[in-house]
C-alpha cells in the first residue's frame, strides 16, 4: 500500500517539483506504517481493513483523477510552458495530496483513539529520532555537497523523463541548484512543534480526540513559521522559473520522449484501475 501511494505521487512530480509531495509522504506513512506504530493483534486487524478501504478508495476516486492530470500534462508540454501553467500543475499536485490528506485524516483518527499511552509516547519517540537523523544527515553535509546531491537527483530524474540532457540544459540546472535554500532545519523545527500538538491531543483529548485531532491532521501549516513559509516560497517561485526556462529549452526528440513517458504512466494507471 505504501509502495502504491509513494508510487502513484511520485509519477506526478516526476513531470513537476520533486518536493512538493515528498514533504508531505511522511504524513500519510507516520500512520500507516508499522516502524512507528506497534500494535496489538486486534489493532493490526482494524489498521489492515483501513487500509484496504483507503486502497479502493484511491483506486476509484482518486486514480482517475491522476489519469487526467497526466494526459493535461501529456498536452502541455509539447509547448514551452509558461509560470502560469506550470502553477496550475502544482496547484493540481497539491489538490491531489490535500483529497489523500482528508481521506486518511477520517480513517486515522478512530484509530488513534484506540492506542495505548505507551503507544503513543513509543510513536512519537520514534518520529523524535527520525528528526534527528535528518538534522544530522543535513548537518553532515557541506553547502557543496547538498547542492551537488540536489543538482545529481534533478538530472536522474530529467534525463529518466526526457533523455541526455544538453549542456544549455545542464546549466539550467546548475544555475537553479544555486538559487535553492536548504531548508531541513526550519522543517525539523516545525515538525517538532507540529508533533509535540499530535501528541498533546492524543494523551489528554481522548474522550474528544475526534473533535480534536482532526484540525490538527488536516492544518499542519498552521505550525510552520513565517520565516519558513517564505523561504518555502521563495524557492518554489525559482523552482517554477527553472522549469519554464527548461521547458523552452527541450528540442523535438526530448518532448516525444517526455510524452510517452507520461503515457506510460497513464498505461500503469489504466492497469491499477482495471484491478478491481
Amino acid at each position: 500500500m505504501r509502495i502504491l501511494i509513494i508510487g502513484l505521487f511520485t509519477l506526478l512530480l516526476s513531470s513537476c517539483s520533486n518536493k512538493l509531495v515528498y514533504n508531505n509522504l511522511d504524513w500519510v506513512i507516520t500512520w500507516y506504517s508499522d516502524d512507528y506504530l506497534n500494535l496489538d493483534d486486534e489493532q493490526s486487524d482494524v489498521y489492515e481493513q483501513e487500509l484496504l478501504k483507503l486502497l479502493i478508495w484511491h483506486r476509484q476516486e482518486e486514480l482517475p483523477k491522476y489519469k487526467h492530470h497526466l494526459l493535461m500534462m501529456h498536452e502541455h508540454i509539447a509547448s514551452p510552458l509558461t509560470h502560469d501553467d506550470i502553477h496550475f500543475h502544482i496547484k493540481e499536485i497539491r489538490q491531489h495530496w490535500r483529497r489523500m490528506r482528508t481521506q486518511v485524516s477520517h480513517q486515522i483518527v478512530p484509530l488513534a483513539g484506540q492506542l495505548s499511552s505507551t503507544q503513543i509516547e513509543e510513536l512519537f519517540q520514534e518520529l523524535a529520532a527520525r528528526n534527528d537523523e535528518k538534522l544530522q544527515e543535513y548537518n553532515s553535509q557541506t553547502p557543496e555537497q547538498r547542492r551537488q546531491a540536489l543538482f545529481e537527483r534533478w538530472d536522474d530524474t530529467l534525463s529518466d523523463i526526457f533523455g541526455k540532457l544538453t549542456a544549455q540544459q545542464i546549466a539550467l540546472l546548475k544555475a537553479y541548484c544555486e538559487t535553492h535554500a536548504f531548508l531541513t532545519p526550519q522543517r525539523i523545527s516545525y515538525l517538532s512543534r507540529y508533533q509535540a500538538a499530535l501528541k498533546q491531543v492524543m494523551l489528554v483529548s481522548k474522550q474528544s480526540i475526534n473533535e480534536h485531532l482532526q484540525p490538527l491532521l488536516n492544518d499542519p501549516e498552521q505550525f510552520k513559521s513565517e520565516e519558513y513559509l517564505r523561504a518555502s516560497q521563495t524557492n518554489q517561485d525559482h523552482l517554477v522559473a527553472f522549469l519554464s526556462a527548461f521547458s523552452k529549452s527541450l528540442n523535438p526528440q526530448q518532448v516525444s520522449r517526455g510524452q510517452l513517458f507520461l503515457l506510460d504512466h497513464v498505461g500503469t494507471i489504466d492497469n491499477l484501475i482495471s484491478e478491481q
